[in-house]
Parts: C-alpha cells; sequence; structure tokens
C-alpha cells in the first residue's frame, strides 16, 4: 500500500514491494527517520555517499540529489527503489544500484548503513567497504533497537573504529564511528562445506547472506533423504527455486544428467553461491542457468520439476506471503503432469495452501519438524 513518507528533507510516496494492494505496512522505519534527520542537519557538503541495505528506498530516494551508491543483496529491493523512483518522478541516473559483490571504486565520504539482520553480511560489507572510506569519511549506522545484535559497537569497532551510540529515538538508535584506517579487512567469504548424496561428496559454497551457509539444513537434508524416490529422471527441466547454496539443484543434476537445471533466488549472494557450487562439482557441465529474480518471473521455458524450500520470513517480517507467491508462480510455470516438491516447518500448514492451489497435496515424509510436500500440475 502507498503512503507518504514525510521526513526531514523531502515527502515521499513509498510502497513496499512486490506490492501488495493488503500489505498494511509501511516501507520505512523509525531508524531510517532517524538517519535522515541526522543528514539533514549535517553541515556537510558529501560528494560521494554510499548507502548499505535500504530496503525500498526511504533513504536513497531522500539524498537522491547526492547521486548516491546503494547496495542491496536483495533483488526485491533493487526493484522497490526502482520503483518508488519512478513513483516519485526520481531519474534512474540519480543513483546507482549496487550488489554486495559488485566492485566500488573511489572514495566514499558519507557511508550510511542499516544494519542488517545477519550479522556474517555486517560484517562482510564492512570488510568490502574498508578500502574505500578514509579518515575523513562521515560513517553513521542506524537500525530499530529490537533487531540489533548485542556484538554491533564490538563489529564496527573491529572492522572501522571507535564507535558511539546516539540516545534512543522511537526504538531507533545510531551508531556513529571514526574511522581507523589500521583496522583488519581479512577476506572471509565465500566458504564452503561438505555434504554427502548418493554416494557422492559434494562441497557446497556459501556467501555471508545465504541461509545455510556452514552446513546443511536439516529441512534440505530431509528433502534430500527422499530425492532419489522422485522421478527426476524424467525431467528435462528442473528448478531449484530459492536456491540458496544450490544443493537441491545439484543433486538433482547428479540424478538426472541431462536435465536443464535453473538456479533461482532473490539474493544475488545466493545465485553465486549456487554458481559456485555447480561449476565445482560440475566443472564442464553448460546445462544449469543462474537466474537473480522475483520467484519465478522471467522464466519462460516450462519446468517438468520444481524443487524449494521456501524462506518464511523477508527481513525482519514472518509471514507465509514468499511461499505463497512461490507456488502461484510455480503452477503458472509448470507443465502439465509437472510436480513441485516443498520442505517446510510442520506448522506452516503448507499442504493446505498447495492442496487448495494445486487440488491435490501428497505427504512425501516427515519429522518431527519437517514435512516433505509433493503435489502435481492437472489440466
Amino acid at each position: 500500500m502507498m503512503k507518504t513518507f514525510s521526513n526531514a528533507i523531502t515527502d515521499l510516496k513509498l510502497t513496499r514491494y512486490p506490492i501488495n494492494t493488503k500489505d498494511t505496512l509501511q516501507a520505512w522505519d523509525a531508524a531510517d527517520e532517524y538517519l535522515i534527520e541526522f543528514i539533514a542537519k549535517s553541515t556537510n557538503n558529501w560528494q560521494q555517499p554510499i548507502i548499505l541495505n535500504d530496503q525500498w528506498g526511504a533513504l536513497s530516494l531522500a539524498l537522491h540529489p547526492t547521486h548516491p551508491t546503494i547496495i542491496s543483496d536483495s533483488f526485491l529491493s533493487h526493484q522497490g527503489i526502482i520503483h518508488n523512483a519512478q513513483t516519485n518522478y526520481i531519474a534512474s541516473d540519480d543513483f546507482s544500484l549496487l550488489t554486495p559483490l559488485s566492485a566500488l571504486s573511489g572514495k566514499y565520504d558519507l557511508v550510511i548503513l542499516k544494519v542488517p539482520k545477519n550479522n556474517a553480511l555486517l560484517i562482510e560489507q564492512l570488510i568490502r567497504l574498508h578500502p574505500y572510506i578514509s579518515s575523513n569519511t562521515t560513517f553513521v549506522a542506524g537500525g530499530m533497537i529490537k533487531h540489533l545484535p548485542p556484538t554491533l559497537i564490538q563489529t564496527l569497532e573491529r572492522y572501522i573504529g571507535p564507535t558511539q551510540a546516539s540516545l534512543a529515538q522511537k526504538k531507533a538508535r545510531l551508531f556513529h564511528s571514526t574511522i581507523n584506517t589500521n583496522v583488519a579487512t581479512e577476506k572471509s567469504f565465500p566458504i564452503s562445506y561438505t555434504f554427502n548424496f548418493l554416494n557422492h561428496t559434494l562441497t557446497a559454497y556459501g556467501h555471508a547472506n545465504v541461509f545455510a551457509r556452514q552446513k546443511l539444513d536439516i529441512g534440505t537434508r530431509l528433502l534430500l533423504q527422499n530425492l532419489s524416490s522422485l522421478p527426476l529422471e524424467k525431467a528435462q527441466h528442473i528448478v531449484d527455486l530459492g536456491c540458496g547454496n544450490g544443493a537441491l539443484g545439484v543433486c538433482a543434476g547428479i540424478m538426472n544428467p541431462e536435465a536443464q537445471i535453473t538456479f533461482t533466488d532473490e539474493s544475488f549472494m545466493a545465485v553465486n553461491s549456487a554458481k559456485l557450487t555447480w561449476q565445482h562439482t560440475f566443472p564442464n557441465r553448460q546445462n544449469a542457468q543462474f537466474i537473480v529474480n522475483d520467484c519465478l518471473q522471467g522464466i519462460t521455458q516450462e519446468a517438468d520439476e520444481i524443487l524449494c524450500n521456501p524462506p518464511f520470513h523477508q527481513q525482519h517480517a514472518v509471514g507465509d506471503q514468499i511461499a505463497r507467491r512461490m507456488f502461484k508462480q510455480a503452477k503458472q510455470k509448470l507443465a502439465l503432469g509437472g510436480a513441485l516438491t516443498v520442505i517446510g516447518n510442520r506448522h506452516l500448514n503448507y499442504h493446505v495452501i498447495l492442496k487448495r492451489l494445486f487440488g491435490n497435496c501428497t505427504l512425501i515424509a516427515s519429522d518431527r519438524k519437517f514435512v516433505v510436500l509433493r503435489t502435481i500440475k492437472s489440466p
């Protein structure tokens, strides 16, 4: 739902993305307001600002006259910022959208950091950023107090420099760091681990913002234990939807070496991780594609099999909205007779959603916490 964000610099019409007319949440929080208030009160004339983890453009579009560089790992955030820029008649060349894996250049004189949910992503971003800031850089981080990691100040001091916290304002807090040009800047990601599937020892790679980057999550493990019971050998096109590090798609590629495998996720880091996992497993195979996307939008080839371990949150907002979008798009993209196989927590009741949507749903496997569900697209 479109709402007006009145702040210390300008008024913006903003909506969360993907657009949901029934969504009552606003596209900014008190930390965004606090950060913009700090910028508005400053007398500095910044020439090269960089903004990290702005979710839908509240910060970026308020500061668009400064032509900021914007870094986000979320394809949906990128699309949300573009959409909200168009709504507010802000030109696309007023800002630059990058991913956390993009190359940086020059020196940034202002850093605005919305503290991400994932502490590993925070550390990786600080390490990558450090060569491009100087002792003259203004560095300010912000977030809602309930979402801030308890070690935030220690992390900022280790990777940026001495840090002071502001007073709380509307349950938000800012952190001001003085740049220490001699702090550690070691590279820590991507990392890898091994797991077994059908007598194969596989290596999975994971960047900082990827789910289960340190070990195979127990939901995926349950699905892989039952993957060989699925008729994947008959499929011409298999999709790993919400691919993460690509473990499901790579194992599908072992079962069916001839199938086209599509890896898709809304995280740039996830899709790159899946690509690394695939290339390590199949260095000479060319039958895979890697797409950063909103679920299955833009994929034109019908799928015979879709494997999905859906997330149940978008940043700090918990719910089944993303899973529902995945399931609806899966029905659109599946060929007749094609199947969607889903792993999910028991309490999420995905079987109800799938049966209502597809008219059928079969329990493939279960344990105390998870269920593996399979549904077929029928005429």
